[in-house]
């Protein structure tokens, strides 16, 4: 247990750090759905690939979430011109933070308690069609806006990082498999990259939360492929199962490509 915990602390330092030095395009390589090939391939000829498949589908909302109430708030922000000054900055930020992780907790109950396919496919399809609203407001340019490593910073995100992905592990190991799924779903890096920018009170936050907010929606949708496609096929052969479904990522990955190809 401790080497995945530590493998996963290693694995989110070295990605905000890529992000850090090469900039905000860097995020196109989350957009592959890594965390979900690897469940799939683990439990290929597996009972409990069916329910993998179906919590995981309906707990994608938990990203978007979260996406959508830092696009809402900032959105409002930069429409009354801007952050306010001085202390109100902080709090507005702060009053964001707490309804976000507010439905994020909501949103992890539901799933987690109500366990019903019907709910599930909702769920996921809400999910699929909620994005959208992330995308709006596209930025004209990917422009370079590095985090600072504080060291605040980074022994507050590594708490949190650790205590999500230790409470992930001992939920499986105490065979609660639904909700180490359901968990697994907290946006670590996009939190981390949204507490990142949401430290500095200037209206260049409001921009750089934003950017954030447009590359970050992206990764939901090849996941959303690979789970629906996963869904829909699962009475099929083990090989149609995969061979389409990753023929579906690359196809939405690269129709993504091409829509934010100009803005890189």
């Amino acid at each position: 247990m401790w080497l995945a915990v530590i493998l996963g602390i290693v694995s989110f330092n070295a990605m905000l750090a890529i992000i850090h030095y090469t900039g905000p395009k860097t995020i196109v390589l989350t957009w592959i759905p890594g965390r979900v090939i690897i469940l799939v391939l683990s439990l290929l000829n597996n009972d409990s690939l069916k329910d993998m498949i179906h919590y995981t589908w309906a707990a994608s909302i938990i990203p978007v979430i979260f996406l959508v109430i830092f696009h809402i708030a900032s959105s409002r922000m930069d429409n009354s011109g801007g952050l306010p000054r001085f202390g109100k900055a902080s709090k507005e930020w702060l009053c964001t933070w707490v309804i976000s992780v507010c439905f994020m907790i909501f949103a992890i109950v539901i799933i987690g308690f109500f366990r019903n396919d019907m709910l599930y496919l909702i769920s996921g399809i809400v999910a699929t069609l909620l994005n959208i609203v992330n995308v709006l407001h596209a930025p004209h340019h990917i422009e370079q806006h590095n985090i600072h490593f504080t060291w605040t910073y980074i022994i507050s995100t590594n708490i949190v990082v650790f205590g999500v992905l230790f409470g992930i592990h001992e939920l499986i190991y105490t065979g609660e498999i639904i909700w180490a799924g359901v968990l697994s779903n907290v946006p670590l890096l996009a939190m981390a990259l949204i507490a990142g920018a949401s430290c500095h009170n200037s209206d260049k936050a409001i921009r750089s939360i934003r950017q954030h907010i447009y590359m970050l929606a992206f990764q939901t949708w090849p996941n959303m492929a690979v789970l629906a496609v996963l869904w829909l096929t699962y009475e099929l052969n083990t090989v149609i199962q995969i061979v389409v479904s990753l023929s579906a990522l690359i196809v939405v990955m690269g129709i993504q490509y091409i829509v934010i190809k100009p803005k890189l």
